[in-house]
């Protein structure tokens, strides 16, 4: 039972994850343009560390596995007053033999706050979430006319990018992405408990994990991975029968099923937080003003 609940949560659980990255990138992005440069460089190095320490004490977490990266909010609400320093622009180079160059380069110690950069990360990854839950219904869209189309309807499915700004077609190809990489995982898991299908199994995790693994990342194509999955001739292999339509109509199947699932959880994502952001308030509450 145990097994069962925690394979459905799965998908939200690296849903998660996804949303975390995706909003650490975004407030990186925001903080650049403001020209924000101590807020930018603290939040990138603290990432960078969170994540490298997170895949030293999870070793075992491959593709299939979350780190749980939404504690990052409790490792920044942690961290003390930060001084970044600020390199000064230096209108003209100096060759390295010149003797009025500087050794040490100029520049200013800045103050950061965590906990404001905490507070802004929420702001952030609520708007994602919230931007994430509105695709849903054209993700889902795509899928069911991809179906159709491999079912034998007239119509053709459109591309899952198209007609979309350059940040929605990134975020709706990261979606699918994981959609169909979770779908194809649990087919192959499935499949390596007949054992008259190891064969078949072992070609669907090489053909679709491996060799196409570049279609279910961020700058991939699920469009493209399915229709070079239907391009595959349909043949035998190890005695069982591989048939690519209905492989792919079948991971059409699941990642609906699985899209259903992340999008249920991304509607609590401020719930997910909560105790980060209770002990935010409860933080400024207690600090003691001039």
């Amino acid at each position: 039972m145990f097994v069962q609940q925690a394979a459905a949560l799965q998908p939200a659980m690296i849903a998660r994850d996804a949303l975390m990255q995706r909003s650490v990138e975004q407030q990186l992005h925001a903080f650049k343009a403001v020209y924000a440069q101590p807020q930018q460089l603290y939040l990138s190095q603290a990432w960078t560390d969170f994540l490298d320490t997170s895949r030293k004490e999870r070793p075992m977490m491959g593709a299939e596995g979350n780190l749980e990266l939404t504690s990052f909010f409790g490792h920044l609400q942690r961290s003390p007053t930060a001084k970044i320093f600020i390199p000064k622009k230096s209108f003209r180079s100096l060759s390295p033999g010149n003797p009025y160059l500087q050794k040490a380069p100029e520049g200013t110690y800045e103050e950061v706050h965590p906990r404001s950069i905490t507070l802004r990360l929420m702001r952030c990854r609520e708007g994602v979430a919230v931007d994430w839950i509105d695709m849903m219904p054209a993700l889902e869209g795509w899928l069911e006319l991809g179906k159709k189309r491999e079912r034998g309807a007239p119509e053709p499915a459109p591309s899952p990018t198209a007609a979309a700004s350059e940040v929605s077609a990134f975020d709706r190809q990261l979606l699918l992405g994981m959609a169909t990489r979770l779908a194809t995982r649990a087919m192959v898991r499935e499949l390596s408990l007949r054992p008259s299908c190891d064969k078949l199994c072992e070609w669907l995790k090489s053909y679709l994990l491996v060799e196409h693994a570049a279609d279910l990342e961020a700058n991939g194509s699920v469009d493209r991975l399915h229709d070079n999955l239907l391009d595959q001739p349909m043949c035998i292999r190890g005695g069982a029968l591989v048939d690519p339509l209905s492989i792919s109509l079948e991971i059409f199947e699941r990642s609906s099923l699985i899209l259903e699932v992340i999008e249920k959880d991304l509607e609590q994502a401020p719930q997910h937080v909560i105790t980060f952001t209770s002990s935010y308030l409860e933080a400024c509450l207690n600090t003691p003003t001039d």
